[in-house]
């Protein structure tokens, strides 16, 4: 179970609360969960902002043919970042645009993996996930 508050105001008032983040403390102990309190600090991390930015390629409908050629390289590179799978899979930068959508597709939806603590970007290091592998 987790206390969501603003860290200001935690800092400011936690003799206010303590007593009631006690008792929640013993509830949980008693249904054998865990109770943390945790602040925007904890919330608002590079793993937000990449999930709030791959949210929006979950549900798109897979394009093969990139994706099978984005396999291809992939798997001929191994690890590698996003910006050089898109060099070694396509000779022009018109068809490295296009493709870079599936690439993202393909990490929202974990088919490439991707260290998501860390801002995600061109230069991020991508690897190959789940079925793929």
């Amino acid at each position: 179970m987790f206390e969501v508050k603003p860290y200001e105001e935690l800092r400011a008032e936690f003799a206010k609360y303590r007593q009631r983040f006690k008792r929640m403390v013993r509830h949980c102990r008693e249904r054998s969960w865990r109770f943390k309190i945790v602040t925007e600090r904890d919330i608002r991390t590079p793993y937000l902002s990449n999930a709030k930015f791959l949210r929006k390629y979950r549900k798109l409908t897979a394009q093969t043919l990139y994706k099978e050629q984005l396999l291809y390289s992939m798997k001929a590179l191994g690890p590698t970042t996003a910006q050089g799978l898109l060099a070694m899979a396509y000779l022009h930068e018109e068809k490295r645009m296009a493709a870079l959508t599936e690439l993202w597709r393909m990490v929202a939806n974990r088919e490439i993996k991707a260290e998501l603590d860390k801002p995600l970007t061109m230069h991020s290091t991508i690897w190959l996930g789940g079925e793929h592998a």
